[in-house]
């Protein structure tokens, strides 16, 4: 992981990555979902480095509480959607609009798009749910 913030700053030197992976990442988007008091961070990656790599299917998602973090792993994919190799070759997004998220935060609408068969307006329905751990002593 790369230097972490600790906090908001008008200072551009206090900035840092609030993620880093030598698995190459593209097109971070984070939003910020009001009824659930959480921040969700999706992004593509590419482990191999190659962007040819890249594939609508190939996806990380993070939550955390604030927008500088500790950023918690909520799901790795590396064939969201089923989709295959002929996904592959581009990430065009995988992207949560603020205004399909339900009221109650736990329903979502993404948008994607991606090469040939994919390239239309692609929608898919999304539900989040939340795990509740308990540490006994």
């Amino acid at each position: 992981m790369g230097r972490r913030a600790k906090a908001w700053s008008t200072r551009e030197a206090d900035a840092g990555a609030i993620v880093f992976d030598a698995n190459h990442v593209a097109y971070p988007a984070v939003v910020y979902d009001t009824a659930l008091r959480r921040n969700l961070f999706m992004l593509g990656h590419y482990p191999s480095g190659r962007p040819e790599d890249l594939s609508i299917g190939r996806v990380w998602l993070f939550e955390a509480r604030h927008p500088w973090g500790p950023w918690a792993a909520v799901g790795y994919y590396d064939d969201w959607g089923s989709f295959g190799p002929s996904a592959r070759g581009t990430y065009l997004g995988l992207h949560m609009p603020l205004e399909w998220l339900s009221r109650d935060g736990t329903t979502l609408w993404c948008i994607f798009s991606g090469l040939r068969a994919f390239d239309p307006f692609n929608l898919v329905k999304g539900s989040l749910k939340a795990r509740i751990a308990l540490f006994l002593p």
